[in-house]
């Protein structure tokens, strides 16, 4: 069974760049495709992946992006000298709070 079929959103699906298929790498979406982006949760993909040793792990080109810039960018900040990190952290703005106003509404009175 093609990994692609085990997908749940499967019968419904028109992607024809579908992460769950083992030449997704290799195959482009057109620009005129109905569906470009897989509507099928990443945990999902990542199971069935994982049981069909697909190299891009069911990702898409976008979510394989993300997750190499974001160990990249880990990667570079543990490089980083303590004395560094802690200049840094120190220059950080503080984030404000959002304060919650009042409701002014009938219903969240209760009259």
């Amino acid at each position: 069974m093609k990994p692609y079929n085990q997908c749940p959103r499967f019968e419904k699906c028109s992607v024809n760049h579908c992460p769950l298929d083992p030449k997704a790498t290799i195959r482009v979406s057109l620009p005129d495709d109905a569906e470009t982006e897989c509507k099928a949760r990443i945990t999902t993909r990542k199971q069935i992946a994982l049981k069909h040793g697909l190299p891009n792990r069911g990702m898409t080109k976008r979510e394989l992006t993300r997750e190499r810039r974001s160990k990249a960018k880990k990667a570079w900040w543990e490089s980083l000298p303590e004395e560094e990190k802690q200049r840094r952290l120190a220059n950080l703005k503080p984030r404000k709070k959002a304060v919650a106003e009042p409701c002014k509404r009938s219903i969240c009175s209760g009259s």
